[in-house]
Protein backbone atom coordinates (compact mmCIF):
# COMPACT_ATOMS: atom_id res chain seq x y z
CA UNK A 1 0.00 0.00 0.00
CA UNK A 2 1.43 3.38 -0.96
CA UNK A 3 1.58 6.22 1.51
CA UNK A 4 -0.97 8.94 0.94
CA UNK A 5 -0.05 12.52 1.82
CA UNK A 6 -2.33 15.53 1.93
CA UNK A 7 -1.27 18.35 -0.29
CA UNK A 8 -0.81 21.63 1.55
CA UNK A 9 -2.62 24.69 0.27
CA UNK A 10 -0.52 27.85 0.34
CA UNK A 11 -2.28 31.08 1.24
CA UNK A 12 0.23 33.84 0.46
CA UNK A 13 -0.95 36.99 2.19
CA UNK A 14 2.01 39.09 1.04
CA UNK A 15 1.85 38.29 -2.68
CA UNK A 16 0.65 41.29 -4.69
CA UNK A 17 -2.24 40.48 -7.01
CA UNK A 18 -3.92 42.30 -9.82
CA UNK A 19 -7.65 43.02 -9.65
CA UNK A 20 -8.32 40.25 -12.17
CA UNK A 21 -6.24 37.71 -10.22
CA UNK A 22 -7.98 38.64 -6.97
CA UNK A 23 -11.47 38.36 -8.49
CA UNK A 24 -10.57 35.03 -10.11
CA UNK A 25 -9.30 33.71 -6.77
CA UNK A 26 -12.50 34.88 -5.04
CA UNK A 27 -14.70 33.20 -7.64
CA UNK A 28 -12.73 29.93 -7.43
CA UNK A 29 -13.02 30.07 -3.64
CA UNK A 30 -16.79 30.62 -3.76
CA UNK A 31 -17.30 27.80 -6.28
CA UNK A 32 -15.31 25.42 -4.08
CA UNK A 33 -16.70 26.63 -0.75
CA UNK A 34 -20.47 26.67 -1.34
CA UNK A 35 -20.92 22.91 -2.01
CA UNK A 36 -18.76 22.19 1.04
CA UNK A 37 -20.85 24.57 3.16
CA UNK A 38 -24.07 22.77 2.31
CA UNK A 39 -22.42 19.38 2.82
CA UNK A 40 -21.38 20.52 6.33
CA UNK A 41 -24.90 21.81 7.02
CA UNK A 42 -26.32 18.38 6.19
CA UNK A 43 -23.89 16.88 8.68
CA UNK A 44 -25.07 19.38 11.31
CA UNK A 45 -28.70 18.40 10.75
CA UNK A 46 -27.83 14.69 10.79
CA UNK A 47 -25.95 15.15 14.08
CA UNK A 48 -28.84 17.22 15.45
CA UNK A 49 -31.26 14.45 14.58
CA UNK A 50 -28.99 11.85 16.20
CA UNK A 51 -28.76 14.02 19.33
CA UNK A 52 -32.54 14.41 19.43
CA UNK A 53 -33.11 10.65 19.05
CA UNK A 54 -30.49 9.98 21.75
CA UNK A 55 -32.18 12.44 24.14
CA UNK A 56 -35.70 11.12 23.48
CA UNK A 57 -34.82 7.42 23.54
CA UNK A 58 -32.04 7.36 26.10
CA UNK A 59 -30.46 4.65 23.92
CA UNK A 60 -26.82 3.91 24.68
CA UNK A 61 -26.23 2.82 21.08
CA UNK A 62 -27.55 6.10 19.64
CA UNK A 63 -25.48 8.09 22.18
CA UNK A 64 -22.34 6.16 21.20
CA UNK A 65 -23.16 6.77 17.53
CA UNK A 66 -23.70 10.51 18.18
CA UNK A 67 -20.51 11.06 20.17
CA UNK A 68 -18.45 8.90 17.79
CA UNK A 69 -19.75 10.93 14.85
CA UNK A 70 -19.02 14.18 16.68
CA UNK A 71 -15.46 13.01 17.39
CA UNK A 72 -14.93 11.98 13.78
CA UNK A 73 -16.18 15.38 12.65
CA UNK A 74 -13.64 17.04 14.94
CA UNK A 75 -10.84 14.98 13.37
CA UNK A 76 -12.16 15.90 9.92
CA UNK A 77 -12.09 19.62 10.73
CA UNK A 78 -8.56 19.33 12.07
CA UNK A 79 -7.35 17.50 8.95
CA UNK A 80 -9.19 19.88 6.64
CA UNK A 81 -7.87 23.12 8.13
CA UNK A 82 -4.31 21.97 8.86
CA UNK A 83 -3.73 21.62 5.10
CA UNK A 84 -3.58 25.39 4.80
CA UNK A 85 -0.20 27.08 5.10
CA UNK A 86 -0.38 30.84 5.57
CA UNK A 87 2.59 32.62 4.01
CA UNK A 88 3.69 36.24 4.28
CA UNK A 89 2.50 36.76 7.84
CA UNK A 90 3.98 39.92 9.40
CA UNK A 91 5.49 38.17 12.47
CA UNK A 92 7.15 35.36 10.52
CA UNK A 93 10.88 35.77 10.13
CA UNK A 94 11.68 32.18 9.24
CA UNK A 95 10.04 29.21 7.58
CA UNK A 96 9.64 27.53 10.99
CA UNK A 97 7.89 30.59 12.48
CA UNK A 98 5.64 30.76 9.43
CA UNK A 99 4.65 27.11 9.90
CA UNK A 100 3.98 27.62 13.63
CA UNK A 101 1.74 30.61 12.86
CA UNK A 102 -0.01 28.62 10.12
CA UNK A 103 -0.71 25.74 12.49
CA UNK A 104 -1.96 28.17 15.15
CA UNK A 105 -4.32 29.95 12.74
CA UNK A 106 -5.57 26.63 11.33
CA UNK A 107 -6.08 25.28 14.85
CA UNK A 108 -8.11 28.30 15.91
CA UNK A 109 -10.26 28.06 12.77
CA UNK A 110 -10.77 24.30 13.26
CA UNK A 111 -11.67 24.76 16.95
CA UNK A 112 -14.07 27.63 16.17
CA UNK A 113 -15.73 25.64 13.38
CA UNK A 114 -16.11 22.62 15.66
CA UNK A 115 -17.56 24.80 18.44
CA UNK A 116 -19.98 26.45 16.02
CA UNK A 117 -21.03 23.05 14.67
CA UNK A 118 -21.60 21.71 18.18
CA UNK A 119 -23.69 24.79 19.01
CA UNK A 120 -25.81 24.33 15.87
CA UNK A 121 -26.27 20.63 16.64
CA UNK A 122 -27.58 21.52 20.09
CA UNK A 123 -30.02 24.03 18.57
CA UNK A 124 -31.24 21.58 15.94
CA UNK A 125 -31.78 18.83 18.52
CA UNK A 126 -33.54 21.21 20.92
CA UNK A 127 -36.10 22.51 18.41
CA UNK A 128 -36.59 19.34 16.37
Amino acid sequence: MTEQRLETIDVDLAKPRTETERRNAEQCFILAMVPGWFRWLTWVFALGLLRWVADKSGSLIVNVLFYSSLGLLGFYYESFFYRYQFLGLPLSRSERQSRVWSLTIAGVIAFATYGFTFYLVQLVSKYR
